[in-house]
């Protein structure tokens, strides 16, 4: 289950806190949506640098786009295309004001409230904001949307309608409920968003990095995961069998070259036994002795000649 922030007041009988709700409520409040006009999505130019790197780049890819110091601000990737990259920001301080309102809930999960509404191809969604009456949200893109009261909707949406005239705007309300400014830009109706159940992104989730929850992990597996997970598994247990299975067939093999090679060597130099069982070390001694003997003997034939000389003369 899902609620928007402004909704809190509603389990909490006025209170702006969590700690009054419901124990069973608030055991199902999976998420909570916030107001997309505390966030800005920012699109800027796709660094050069390897995908990976890019969470680290994002200070540097939008510290002149923001009003606080960048150090002061949450960033998020959302996405990229072929040219740019979308960035959410949202101030450190907001997010630490909206986990003070739900520190008892155990939500898992914090949305800009604009992905609660509908997107195609060639749509733009409007929809008022939980809990409230004076406050537009509008979603135009994948991942792209922004809030604010129907005088700054309807220049924004004009803005819009211009770059893209085959666009048309989706009310999700009804017909009597759309701001008088924006009527006539309405091209069709539809019914209000779900707040408590919607098909969400995880892309979209602000609680990550220093705002996880503690006991998350940062990585989220499904059940399709798992699965891969587990034939991994299988496939190197398999492997390692495998091996194990390989290394004894050859150190039998080598355990019988060796008892050939023994065999052989006892052959043709029967009277040098082997030395403690290696058959290596046996025949490097074998050889350095039979070098030592003819430099004895390559010594010993000058004094030899010398000698035979004298006994001729």
């Amino acid at each position: 289950m899902f609620t928007h922030i402004n909704q809190l007041a509603s389990f909490t009988g006025g209170s702006t806190g969590s700690s009054s709700i419901d124990s069973n409520i608030a055991s199902n409040i999976k998420g909570i949506w916030v107001p997309s006009s505390r966030l800005v999505i920012h699109s800027v130019a796709k660094p050069t640098a390897p995908k990976r790197k890019w969470p680290q780049l994002l200070p540097w890819l939008i510290e002149d786009r923001v009003l606080e110091p960048v150090e002061k601000m949450h960033l998020k990737l959302l996405g990229s295309d072929s040219e740019s990259i979308k960035v959410l920001a949202v101030s450190k301080a907001d997010m630490e004001q909206w986990l003070s309102q739900i520190d008892s809930i155990g939500a898992t999960e914090l949305h800009p409230d604009f992905m609660a509404l509908p997107w195609h191809e060639g749509q733009i969604s409007l929809a008022w904001q939980a809990g409230s009456n004076t406050e537009l949200i509008v979603r135009c893109g994948q991942y792209q949307g922004f809030s604010g009261e129907a005088e700054l909707m309807s220049l924004m949406l004009s803005k819009l309608l211009s770059e893209n005239e085959e666009c048309q705007i989706v009310a999700c309300m009804n017909e009597s409920d759309i701001p008088i400014q924006l009527v006539d830009m309405v091209s069709a109706t539809s019914q209000e968003p779900n707040w408590q159940n919607s098909a969400l992104d995880e892309v979209t989730n602000l609680l990550v990095g220093e705002f996880l929850p503690a006991g998350k992990s940062g990585i989220q597996f499904s059940g399709q995961h798992w699965a891969s997970a587990a034939l991994i598994l299988i496939t190197l247990t398999l492997a390692y069998t495998w091996l194990l299975v390989d290394k004894s067939k050859l150190q039998a093999e080598v355990e019988s070259l060796e008892r050939i090679q023994s065999q052989s060597f006892a052959r043709l130099f029967p009277n040098v036994p082997i030395q403690n069982g290696d058959l290596e070390y046996t025949l490097d001694k074998l050889e350095s002795d039979r070098f030592i003997q003819r430099d004895k003997l390559n010594e010993a034939v000058p004094s030899m000649l010398v000698a035979l000389d004298e006994e001729l003369s």
